[in-house]
């Protein structure tokens, strides 16, 4: 006997084991132990290149076979006749069948637990057998998939051994109980599968691709419904196409998740996308729901008969008439109703983000409550909301820490606009969001308090205006406060609006602005621009009134004025002040109004603020704001800088700050006093006297009185023309020698003409020396004049039409000679056609005098002191004093005067002492 191992290849079949063996006499093979028995079948499918069909392994094997090969018939092994029949093998006990290969279902059909027995065989004709027909009795063991299904193996499509076997209208149990399918069991390579109808709990499923696996069931199932159930379980209506199924029966879950299809929940009343997992206690889920145009996502519904509760990982709903989302959450508990038409959300993590995509905002909320039927959602947030005292002013609301629920803007352009509600409605059909209880509303630099904290916003972030509102700018400083305002809010920080303010004035009088154009620049503060017409008569103070625009800076608490402003007075019955152009910010409780010194009424015509003389009527009157009665009227005080009005002395005042300030700065000045119905220039005068070659320069006070018409002047008097040094020195002399009163600087007008000549260091070494010594060491170049009167009174004469002085005339200087004495005397300035006039005359004792007149660039000088007179008459026949004279004046000559001519001058005053 010969024996070997390994493989026998007998026709289309290969048998691999050990100890087989020949037995020649019985010409057979022995096999006792063959581990696995494979064989070939010819493929379905034609090879053009062999023009043939192939023959193909088939997959699956049979194992643990005992048997032997009868090759022929012991006394035919010279193969004389043809027996067909032969070879033959003989399978004598129980072989078994797996279908445990790795790329089997990724081995999940363990050999141990899922098997078949097939039953002791017999093959006939081994080497012409149709092996794609042969036929394997026996029974599945199919780990509990099913209970035990005899039913022969047989090649199948795929080239595997395995069966059909159909259940019959009853159907089979599955896993133990736990289901029952009915229709058609498929056994292959492509494993274990079904086409039919599995029916767990209150579910039915129709698929024809269930795989059967030892611990679960796959499957996509074209039909899949669960008839809603009221018991101590509940269970909803749901219907399905195409989803896929998960059973694992020893779990007691079956998984149903949806594929191309939503599932239909509640009798159609939502839908699911996502997966459900269905078990004897519950109906749970996670994925999506959809009710009408509301779209819910949760990792945790729980799926009752008319109600769901779910913890919210999203909550979106559309707009009605649109695809856009409308409102979308996050992390809320839900209660949803399907009789009651409601869902009620609560947050999970306290205040949780609400988002309005279609209106661009978030908002931060505890709770919210959908109401179906009503297409509305009501949001609040109960848990951080603090109650705000009705008792706080608005200006104490701006530094409330709010609480609530806070609305910001996530549109591009709006900068994270934000406010806090109390509460608020979002219409699903307008896609509205309105916010109630809105106290405040921070935009740029200003607080926002909408009236009756109602707040709209509508698609794309756009807020309603609001109406009746109230604005302080800015939110630090809070200097303004508009009203009745209407605005339009851009931005967090962009507003635009207009509304009104009042201006209160130093008495707390108040008078409303209009502005029409509020809104913030490019350095995000609060401006805005308003109008005050004539017809308002609204006044800066009791003194001032004005018209034109007006401008609000927030950071500024004075309000700009551009436009015109008249002064108001009971002292105007002649002159009517009119209106003048200015601009600047004005302080209601020290109003200061710029004074160029070229002025222009709101017409751009030019205006005076002055003391004018009249040439062709030879009178003084005020200008106080007015147009000068002719082009030709000169000016005899000038002052520009700033204008206030001082309450105490009850008079405007007009001069540059610093002089404003303190009135003994040197500086021009001119005032109005109301009480006394004068106006006041103070400083460098004119005159309004043409002095030719004989300078003059007028320093101190001039009054015009309004209601008397009467002007005077009380000045410092400084003459510069050509004459005889020497006369002028006998003048000098005369004047010290004599016991006359002395000139105290400080009280005079001289005073102001040293400070308006002198820099501050001259002026006071000027007065240092003067104090300690009553001389002066060096002498001013300044003040070097051929005289200089120090403290003259005068008094315009409209009749004669000139300036009179009579009594005290204070004498400071004559050229370098230090005199500060009072003399007695008279003066005048006559203004004449054919030439103004200057006579003085000084009376130092009764017998000694002196007298000077000017006329015609001539001037006449004669006086008690012959020496005095003689020097006249020397110098006018010097030629070296008459060249002298015509370097210093052009054309300007000076001579000895007459008796006469004194004695005509001196008459004027006994007329006017009558």
């Amino acid at each position: 006997m010969l024996r070997f191992t390994l493989l026998v290849r007998a026709g289309f079949f290969d048998f691999k084991g050990k100890g087989f063996s020949f037995e020649y006499n019985k010409f057979r093979l022995n096999l006792p132990n063959i581990d696995t028995m494979e064989f070939y079948v010819q493929s379905k499918t034609w090879d053009p290149k062999t023009g043939r069909f192939p023959v193909i392994k088939v997959k699956t094997s049979l194992q643990d076979l005992e048997g032997h090969i009868d090759i022929d018939q012991p006394d035919n092994k010279a193969g004389l006749k043809s027996l067909k029949e032969y070879p033959i093998f003989y399978n004598n006990k129980i072989a078994k069948v797996h279908w445990d290969k790795k790329y089997i279902q990724k081995g999940v059909y363990a050999r141990d637990k899922f098997f078949f027995d097939v039953n002791p065989f017999t093959i006939r004709s081994l080497d012409v057998v149709h092996t794609d027909s042969l036929s394997f009795g026996g029974e599945l063991t199919s780990a509990g998939i099913f209970p035990q299904i005899v039913q022969p193996l047989k090649v199948r499509p795929d080239y595997s051994l395995g069966f059909e076997k159909e259940t019959g209208s009853a159907g089979l149990p599955v896993y133990g109980g736990k289901g029952t399918f009915i229709a058609k069991v498929d056994l292959s390579e492509q494993g274990l599968r079904g086409d039919g109808t599995l029916l767990y709990l209150n579910s039915t499923a129709h698929s024809g691709s269930f795989l059967f696996l030892p611990d679960s069931l796959n499957a996509f199932t074209k039909n899949f419904s669960m008839a809603e159930q009221l018991a101590d379980v509940e269970y909803p209506a749901v219907t399905a196409d195409s989803v896929t199924q998960f059973w694992m029966p020893y779990r007691d879950s079956m998984v149903v998740k949806t594929v191309h299809k939503e599932m239909h929940m509640y009798n159609d009343q939502s839908t699911f996308e996502g997966w459900v997992a269905l078990t004897p206690t519950l109906l749970s889920g996670n994925g999506t729901v959809k009710i009408k145009d509301a779209v819910m996502d949760s990792k945790g519904f729980k799926f009752k008969r008319r109600t769901f509760d779910a913890l919210i990982a999203n909550f979106r709903i559309k707009s009605y008439d649109l695809n856009d989302l409308t409102i979308s959450t996050k992390n809320y508990q839900t209660h949803f109703d399907f009789d009651k038409r409601r869902g009620e959300f609560r947050s999970n993590v306290g205040i949780s983000k609400v988002e309005f995509p279609l209106n661009k905002y978030i908002c931060s909320m505890d709770r919210f409550d959908w109401m179906i039927d009503n297409e509305e959602i009501s949001l609040a947030n109960e848990q951080s909301r603090k109650s705000v005292p009705d008792s706080l002013s608005l200006s104490q609301l701006i530094d409330v820490a709010y609480t609530g629920s806070e609305f910001i803007s996530v549109h591009p352009l709006q900068d994270s606009l934000k406010f806090f509600a109390a509460r608020a409605r979002y219409n699903l059909r307008t896609n509205v969001i309105n916010a109630e209880d809105v106290r405040i509303i921070k935009v740029a630099d200003a607080a926002v308090f909408p009236d009756s904290g109602y707040v709209k916003i509508f698609r794309d972030a756009q807020m309603q205006t609001l109406t009746r509102a109230i604005v302080i700018a800015n939110a630090k400083t809070r200097f303004h406060q508009f009203y009745q305002a209407e605005i339009s809010i851009a931005s967090r920080k962009r507003y635009t609006g207009r509304g009104s303010l009042d201006y209160a004035d130093r008495n707390g009088v108040r008078a409303k602005i209009d502005f029409t154009n509020i809104k913030v620049d490019s350095s995000e503060q609060t401006i805005a621009n308003g109008i005050v017409p004539d017809s308002t008569y609204f006044k800066l103070s009791p003194e001032f009134q004005f018209r034109g625009d007006v401008t609000v800076s927030a950071a500024k608490k004075e309000l700009y004025f551009d436009g015109g402003f008249k002064a108001v007075s009971d002292c105007f019955h002649k002159i009517k002040p009119e209106w003048i152009k200015f601009a600047a910010n004005i302080n209601p409780y020290k109003i200061m109004i710029p004074i160029a010194p070229q002025l222009s009424n709101m017409l751009g015509e030019k205006m005076a603020l002055t003391l004018a003389f009249s040439p062709s009527e030879a009178s003084i009157y005020p200008a106080f704001f007015i147009r000068r009665n002719s082009f030709s009227d000169s000016s005899m005080v000038q002052a520009s800088g700033m204008m206030t009005y001082n309450v105490p002395a009850t008079e405007f005042r007009i001069a540059d700050t610093a002089k404003l300030r303190d009135l003994s700065l040197p500086g021009n000045f001119i005032s109005f006093n109301q009480t006394l119905c004068r106006m006041r220039g103070d400083g460098k005068l004119m005159l309004g006297v043409n002095g030719g070659g004989l300078g003059l320069e007028a320093y101190g006070t001039m009054d015009h009185y309004f209601l008397i018409d009467s002007t005077h002047a009380h000045i410092a008097l400084a003459m510069d023309f050509p004459f005889s040094d020497d006369a002028m020195q006998n003048l000098s002399n005369a004047l010290v020698s004599t016991d006359l009163k002395g000139l105290a600087i400080d009280q005079t007008p001289f005073n102001e003409a040293l400070q308006l000549k002198l820099g501050p260091k001259e002026l006071e070494r000027f007065k240092n020396e003067i104090s300690l010594t009553g001389r002066l060491r060096k002498f001013p170049e300044e003040l070097e004049k051929t005289i200089f009167f120090g403290d003259v009174n005068l008094h315009w004469d409209t009749a004669s039409g000139s300036w009179l002085s009579a009594g005290q005339i204070g004498i400071a200087t004559i050229g370098k000679n230090q005199v500060y004495r009072y003399v007695n005397g008279m003066m005048e300035f006559t203004k004449k056609r054919n030439g103004d006039e200057f006579s003085f005359y000084l009376q130092l004792t009764g017998l000694d005098w002196y007298f000077f007149n000017y006329r015609n660039n001539i001037l006449q000088a004669i006086s008690s002191d012959l020496a005095f007179n003689q020097k006249i008459i020397n110098a006018r026949k010097s030629k070296a004093e008459q060249k002298k004279s015509d370097n210093q004046a052009k054309g300007f000559t000076y001579t000895i005067s007459t008796e006469r001519k004194k004695r005509d001058f001196l008459r004027k005053f006994e007329k006017t002492d009558e």
